[in-house]
């Protein structure tokens, strides 16, 4: 009887053990599911905190679109021919002339009547765009309605300091008197302004450059 009551003894002591540390478990688990989102060096807001989002973009100025009716008034959509002033953005720069004709110009680009205007000069003339820095497209037009017969105006065209038409002759170019023809050129700015000068060719016998449609396009 006495051994029975040892062996009980015994056994209810083992299971006292048992559950007291199954108990214990219990609790080191409860705690280690209160451990906050982030512990342990992670970083509960992303992976992107600390990252600056960098320095913004410089805004991009305002779209340039210049349409200038050489030696003629407001027509076809372009603007009136005008002389250069501080603050004026565009104009002539020189004591240059203008003519118009009355004949009907072939191959006009949508400038029938401007075409038939010229601006002209026996000295080096040009013109001036003052603009925001960047890329840009200059298109020429030209009509010869003036001259007696071909090859007798060679003209020579400077864009921003490069020479992108020498020895140019409209009646040549564009296959006939009367005729239009277009030229154009990329141009990069970087000190705010296009200059576009004109001067007539050593070698020919017509001294008077002729410009009669300029455009002046950003590419933005």
């Amino acid at each position: 009887m006495f051994n029975k009551l040892r062996i009980i003894l015994a056994i209810a002591l083992v299971l006292f053990l048992v559950l007291g540390i199954a108990a214990c478990g219990d609790k080191d688990d409860e705690k280690g599911d209160d451990t906050p989102a982030g512990d342990n060096g992670e970083n509960p807001a992303g992976d992107d905190e600390g990252e600056g989002e960098g320095e913004p973009e410089e805004a991009k100025p305002e779209p340039v679109l210049i349409k200038v009716n050489c030696g003629g008034e407001e027509a076809d959509g372009l603007s009136a021919d005008q002389e250069y002033s501080e603050g004026g953005g565009w104009g002539y720069v020189g004591e240059t002339n203008a003519t118009a004709v009355e004949d009907e110009i072939i191959n006009d680009f949508g400038f029938p009547e401007a075409l038939k205007c010229t601006r002209y000069l026996n000295e080096p003339f040009a013109y001036w765009f003052d603009v925001p820095n960047g890329d840009y497209t200059v298109k020429m037009y030209f009509a010869e309605n003036w001259s007696g017969k071909e090859g007798d105006r060679l003209a020579e065209y400077t864009l921003n300091g490069n020479l992108v038409l020498t020895g140019f002759n409209a009646w040549e170019a564009a296959g006939g008197r009367n005729t239009g023809v277009e030229k154009v050129f990329d141009v990069t700015v970087t000190d705010g302004r296009i200059v576009l000068d004109i001067v007539y060719s050593e070698e020919t016998s017509d001294k008077n450059a002729i410009i009669s449609v300029l455009i002046v396009e950003s590419k933005w």
